[in-house]
């Protein structure tokens, strides 16, 4: 039995964004100085392989699929929503994976960078009579993403706009 699929471990997801400046664009909802990360709910991205049905055999370039993250409304949302309106192009954007580990501590198992990442939809949502805050859904699309496997060290990149290989 593989040992690893034995327990159900939670995860966390944070998010810090930089920008153009190379700054960190910090989120805290109190006081003047903002923090680095903010927790993300969800997180969505892939590509889309073309391909013949008929053979299975690719027929032409790969297309990324935009990033999509949620998070709840806080300090960061209305910087976000002006990188929006003025087509910012941010530095880069990093999505860390934590385990939640026995006595409230975390272990970073996975990264996901864009790097150039712009964002091309930002939604305002959420139900207040409920018990969920209200949220902001945004998509990111980007020059490169990289994703790594924080405890094996395997990394992999590609751009938005790769050539056909």
């Amino acid at each position: 039995m593989n040992r690893y699929m034995s327990t159900v471990i939670p995860t966390v997801l944070l998010m810090a964004v930089s920008v153009a400046s190379g700054e960190e664009i910090q989120c805290r909802i109190t006081g003047e100085t903002l923090d680095a990360v903010v927790p993300v709910a969800t997180f969505a991205g892939g590509i889309i392989g073309n391909y013949d049905p008929g053979s299975g055999l690719p027929t032409g370039k790969r297309q990324h699929r935009p990033v999509t993250i949620t998070k709840k409304l806080d300090a960061l949302s209305p910087l976000l929503f002006q990188a929006a309106v003025s087509n910012q192009t941010l530095t880069s954007m990093e999505c860390s994976f934590h385990r939640v580990l026995h006595k409230r501590s975390q272990e970073l198992y996975f990264r996901i960078t864009l790097t150039q990442p712009r964002i091309v939809d930002l939604a305002l949502n959420g139900d207040t009579s409920q018990e969920g805050a209200p949220q902001e859904t945004l998509q990111f699309v980007y020059y490169k993403i990289a994703l790594e496997d924080v405890l094996s060290g395997i990394v992999t990149e590609d751009l938005w706009e790769s050539p056909v290989d």
